[in-house]
């Protein structure tokens, strides 16, 4: 009514699929406002709204409803609203990719460079992209979200190679026993990078015959510079199950740990490969005591800027031209450049990019109460975690209240700024007032 008032008219409203919508004037076009049961949907077009609605209330009942179901054919993958618009969702987002596509194939078509970018989506498999489309939901007092993707024929190139590469996740349970219970956050995955990178260099020798002696340049470069043999050390690296947590470390932090777990023997040949990196760039693993044992950690930038003196020449603005050697060594440090590692009882390594977190892992969650332990915990993960090739499980509340707490805290620094404008920040509730919930 406000936007009306101001306006200075009433919205033009229609009824699509039984269904009213108001059309909202914007400077880009009219966007359509409706309701679908306990959803907001927001549409840029009478059709694509029309597809939502019929997706929405299911198949067409007879002939009389072929418009709808032309249109929801062409602007939306039913599937995607069937999988995702579930009665839980409070959000949901999706977008016809096939338009996208069209509208930029037309432009890119008209020139020799835009045809082989096209030819490279080809290659990569975006051009049979359909839809995509999100979700966000809340159920049993937590927060889930679905992600669904839409593809003509199914996925090909370089994302069907990225989909194969993921593996489904088996039982967590002795990975549980690893995660403390004060963890905020469990995340899996289980991947084949090996897999993955051979296929992609087939897939580049079948597409792009041409670039084929440059590939076996550029790796018998990489075996004389670094003892790794892409075909003996790269193609045949294994599947990795990795299971990572976040916590806040014990004497507090604005910042959580991030640890990564996974299986001693399936890290060795990855570690091997960090080992002949480092030796490239000059590096050398140093080690920590810790009460629980030994970590072992090494700083990948550490020997590039020992020997380009890199610090020295960002400080005194002497960068104009940087070397090969320059741009690996500001690439790591921005990455941050360390891994650091400590194994642990039962065939486990802890890894993490901090040394600290390692260290605090071997000192304090080993000996704290496990997610195993924790029925609630252990019964999230196990259902969410087996059949899935990457998958994450949150209970982060307290944290984001605290940064609720944290956001309060900054604001009444402007409280007479928000006074002026009307504003009592004084009716914030302390963020205690939600940790029964």
């Amino acid at each position: 009514k406000a936007a009306e008032e101001e306006e200075g008219s009433p919205f033009e409203a229609q009824e699509i699929e039984g269904v009213r919508a108001v059309a909202w004037p914007l400077p880009g076009g009219a966007v359509l406002e409706a309701v679908l049961g306990t959803h907001l949907v927001l549409a840029t077009g009478a059709d694509f709204l029309r597809s939502i609605v019929t997706a929405y209330k299911g198949p067409p009942r007879d002939a009389a409803d072929g418009r709808a179901a032309e249109a929801t054919s062409r602007f939306l993958d039913p599937e995607a609203v069937k999988q995702l618009a579930v009665h839980d969702r409070e959000l949901l987002f999706t977008i016809n990719l096939e338009v996208v596509q069209a509208m930029a194939s037309a432009a890119m078509s008209q020139s020799a460079d835009g045809k082989e970018i096209l030819k490279a989506l080809h290659a990569t498999g975006v051009d049979r992209l359909t839809s995509l489309g999100y979700a966000l939901g809340f159920r049993d007092g937590g927060m889930e979200g679905a992600l669904h993707l839409g593809a003509r024929d199914g996925l090909g190139g370089a994302m069907e190679i990225v989909r194969n590469g993921f593996l489904p996740l088996g039982d967590p349970g002795d990975a549980l026993a690893q995660v403390p219970a004060g963890a905020l956050e469990v995340q899996a995955a289980r991947l084949a990078p090996g897999k993955m990178l051979h296929d992609i260099d087939r897939l580049i020798r079948d597409g792009y015959p041409e670039v084929a002696g440059d590939l076996d340049k550029a790796y018998e470069t990489l075996e004389r510079a670094a003892g790794i043999s892409v075909e003996r050390d790269v193609f045949p690296l294994g599947e990795l199950s990795l299971y990572a947590f976040a916590a806040t470390p014990p004497a507090g932090g604005i910042f959580a740990d991030q640890v990564i777990l996974v299986r001693t023997e399936a890290l060795g040949p990855y570690w091997k490969l960090l080992e002949k990196a480092a030796a490239v760039f000059g590096a050398r693993f140093e080690s920590l005591e810790a009460s629980g044992g030994k970590v072992e950690y090494v700083n990948l930038a550490s020997g590039i800027a020992g020997e380009s003196n890199i610090l020295e020449a960002i400080l005194s603005g002497g960068i104009n031209h940087p070397s090969f050697t320059e741009v690996l060594g500001l690439a790591l440090a921005g990455a941050g450049g360390a891994v650091s590692r400590a194994d642990l009882p039962g065939g486990w390594t802890a890894v993490s990019n901090l040394p600290q977190a390692v260290v605090r892992h071997l000192e304090h969650y080993v000996k704290a109460q496990k997610i195993s332990e924790d029925a609630e915990w252990a019964a999230l993960a196990r259902a969410r975690f087996p059949g899935a090739s990457v998958a994450a499980v949150s209970r982060g509340g307290k944290s984001l209240l605290a940064g609720y707490n944290t956001f309060v805290s900054l604001a009444s620094a402007f409280s007479a700024f928000a006074a002026m404008a009307g504003i009592d920040l004084a009716h914030l509730p302390p963020a205690e007032r939600f940790l029964d919930a």
